[in-house]
Parts: C-alpha cells; sequence; structure tokens
C-alpha cells in the first residue's frame, strides 16, 4: 500500500511538474502524435482556406463578373491578300468603289452579262456569288476568265473577265454580286 501512494504522488506530482515547467509555444508539430489532433478539438471557425491543401474545399458559387477592362492595343497589319482583284458589282452593272479593289471598270451590255476590265496582272480564276442582301432574284452566275475577245462576246474589246446570271428558270437576270480574281 505504501508502494502504491508513493507511485500515486509521483504520477500527480508528475503532471503538475510538466504543466508547471513547459515554456509557452514549447510543443509544436514534432510532438503531437498522428491524427492526435480531430475536428472535435479543433474550434470552428478557427481554420482559413490556406490551412487546407488544393481541392479539399469545396468551390463556391461563381461571384458577379467584374467590369469591363480597357481596350488592348491595335494588332499588326496583317499579310496582304493574293486576290488580284476583288469587287461588290451592283444590279445595274455599276462599280461599288467603297467594297472594290484593282478592277477598272464594270459594263452590262445585256441583261444578266457583267464585263469586268482592267485587272492588272492575269487572272487565272475567279469567283462570284450573289449579294444575299440585293433585291435582285439572281439564282445562278457563271462567271469566267476571258484574256481575248471572243467573236460574238456581247462584251466590247478585251474584258479581264465576265459573269453571267440567271434566274431559276434560266432567264438572264440581274442581281447585285461579289466578284473575287486570283
Amino acid at each position: 500500500m505504501v508502494i502504491s501512494l508513493i507511485a500515486l504522488s509521483v504520477s500527480m506530482g508528475g503532471t503538475s511538474y510538466a504543466a508547471v515547467t513547459l515554456r509557452a509555444n514549447s510543443v509544436g508539430t514534432k510532438q503531437l502524435k498522428k491524427n492526435a489532433v480531430t475536428s472535435p478539438k479543433v474550434a470552428n471557425g478557427s481554420l482559413l482556406g490556406a490551412d487546407f491543401k488544393e481541392g479539399q474545399l469545396p468551390r463556391g458559387e461563381n461571384g458577379a463578373p467584374g467590369p469591363v477592362g480597357p481596350a488592348g492595343a491595335p494588332g499588326a497589319a496583317g499579310a496582304p491578300g493574293s486576290a488580284l482583284a476583288f469587287a461588290h458589282i451592283n444590279v445595274d452593272g455599276s462599280l461599288d468603289t467603297g467594297r472594290s479593289k484593282g478592277i477598272g471598270r464594270v459594263s452590262r451590255p445585256a441583261s444578266g452579262l457583267y464585263c469586268i476590265y482592267g485587272v492588272a496582272g492575269a487572272p487565272k480564276n475567279i469567283t462570284a456569288t450573289i449579294d444575299s442582301l440585293s433585291p435582285g432574284s439572281g439564282f445562278v452566275l457563271f462567271a469566267s476568265v476571258s484574256t481575248d475577245d471572243t467573236v460574238g462576246d456581247a462584251c466590247a474589246g478585251v474584258e479581264s473577265a465576265s459573269v453571267d446570271m440567271q434566274d431559276r428558270n434560266g432567264a438572264p437576270t440581274n442581281d447585285a454580286f461579289f466578284v473575287v480574281l486570283n
């Protein structure tokens, strides 16, 4: 019994000794056993987002978009295109000069026939598309590159190219269109 009392005194005194002699902040991560700190031992609201590893916290809802930033600097000029010429040609056969480059003039000697003159260089191909915003009734375009004046050709002189336009029934018709010559 005496030994039990001595053991009890030493154990009680040892705990009191440790509590009294430990300096503040002297117990750190190295002294803690693995899983010694559990959820019930952590005060609610005491941890910050930085205390968690990436992906441990659920994402919150997206916030409202911020204000629009300032406009960026203008980009560098692009490389020049490969087209020899391009144009928007009006229903009446006149050249829309604001949307055209490299074409001298256009004529419409007959309904549905548009003659293109004055293209610098020798065009090898032509692409023509009907202007969908035009009030005309064009449906089919036949475009060709000409290097000489064909006998019986309605285009006067030597044209660079010509466009033949037809409606759905194959009859000549007039409409505005875009053309590119390469």
